[in-house]
């Protein structure tokens, strides 16, 4: 007897991995092959690890990968915060790995009706969050629908006196989108556990990757745009998420606490760490604005 599947009010993500397809149809023989497929898996792994979380083992949470697209899924229990802010969280994640990877990444992230499992992806949710990418995402972003943005509305409401948890994960751009702010997923590593050093050597590595893309597509004004909006995002990421989150310790002791922390932090240079990850002074802009939901 054929096992009942049914449909789920959901929180579904799509991304496109930006290059993937090209790549894939240059690939010529089995051992080509094969080293992509490696170090596609190497990607997902280390994701998998920075999150500290098996995804496997929770029947409500699903990723799946197909060629160069990422569908995730999550069944909607309850109001659907700790749904959405996981989503936020784990595809800021596979979007950060997969930078350090030279492979950057455009998206959308709905709720509505939506089935997956094994063998197939179901559901208005999916098709609504592949328009989303393939019409209005334009950049390397992965942005939020008006239904996700209603419900991030009503969740704040929840927080009268501190800030919401999902605040932190989201940047408005300047045409008024909101996207998943994935460069907070190093902040929220580094946090948790006091790395700081490798933290910086990951954002270093971003950094470095957008402007070897800058150089090498000058000439290819519709793919340098989007290097160009990566290294806005890049520049707005550092001075106003990682200096409003690090510079206060090394000035300020009550910020800590506890000893452990000051050491950790009193340890490390933290504007010159910052400066560092600038690209060029006149990429310095207010076009994107910190999140207001």
């Amino acid at each position: 007897m054929c096992k009942k599947i049914e449909c789920n009010q959901s929180i579904v993500g799509y991304a496109d991995i930006l290059g993937m397809k090209e790549k894939i149809k240059r690939l010529k023989n089995l051992n080509d092959s094969n080293k992509l497929l490696e170090q596609i898996g190497i990607i997902i792994d280390e994701a998998k690890d920075f999150l500290g979380i098996n995804v496997e083992n929770n029947p409500n949470k699903k990723i799946k990968f197909f060629t160069d697209n990422i569908i995730f899924s999550w069944v909607i229990r309850e109001d659907g915060e700790s749904e959405t802010i996981n989503t936020l969280q784990y595809m800021a994640t596979y979007q950060f790995h997969f930078s350090l990877k030279n492979f950057f990444v455009r998206g959308a992230i709905t709720n509505g009706i939506n089935f997956i499992n094994e063998d197939f992806v179901f559901g208005p949710a999916t098709v609504d969050s592949y328009e989303l990418e393939e019409k209005e995402a334009i950049d390397p972003r992965i942005i939020l629908s008006t239904g996700i943005v209603d419900l991030l509305k009503k969740f704040s409401s929840y927080y009268s006196h501190i800030t919401p948890k999902h605040r932190k994960w989201i940047i408005k751009d300047q045409d008024g989108k909101y996207f998943v702010n994935y460069l907070y997923a190093v902040v929220d590593f580094m946090n948790q556990c006091k790395n700081y050093h490798e933290g910086f050597k990951l954002l270093k590595k971003h950094k470095e990757n957008i402007e070897k893309n800058l150089r090498e597509y000058i000439n290819n004004h519709k793919i340098w745009n989007k290097y160009f909006w990566l290294a806005r995002y890049n520049n707005y990421f550092c001075n106003n998420v990682l200096r409003n989150e690090y510079d206060i310790y090394n000035e300020n002791l009550a910020d800590f606490n506890d000893i452990t922390d000051y050491q950790h932090c009193n340890e490390f240079d933290f504007k010159k760490a910052i400066d560092e990850l600038i690209i060029g002074n006149d990429l310095l802009n207010n076009d994107f604005t910190l999140c207001d939901l």
